[in-house]
């Protein structure tokens, strides 16, 4: 309830918008929001801040379809594939505590056309 009344806050949550808009089961979940308290220690401002600042990063990289769902390995483009099998990043083989999956970064990718955005996404 604290969530949502931080979220009506912020001024600037435009992928937020569009998640509520498009009716998104993802966005609206109880256990996806959840996740934003518990890593703001449940400080409800904080939490409604990075969550909308998530959503606007997916929003930025993968359009309304990332507001719907979890982004999924088949979301990326080829490029951004290969880019993960080069080996600079491993998914490790079990979860952290709370669940997720945890990614570890080893350095700088380097490659022809290899773009700022594609090491994001």
């Amino acid at each position: 309830e604290r969530l949502k009344q931080e979220l009506s806050h912020i001024k600037s949550k435009e992928a937020f918008d569009v998640s509520i808009q498009l009716n998104s089961p993802y966005t609206q979940d109880r256990d996806f929001r959840l996740a934003f308290l518990r890593a703001e220690l449940f400080d409800a401002a904080k939490a409604a801040i990075r969550m909308t600042k998530w959503l606007e990063l997916l929003y930025k990289y993968f359009g309304k379809e990332g507001l719907l769902r979890p982004i999924r390995y088949a979301d990326l483009t080829l490029k951004e594939q290969d880019i993960l099998k080069q080996g600079a990043h491993q998914v490790f083989p079990s979860r952290d505590r709370s669940g997720r999956l945890v990614v570890f970064f080893f350095g700088y990718i380097h490659g022809t056309g290899v773009t700022n955005a594609n090491r994001i996404r």
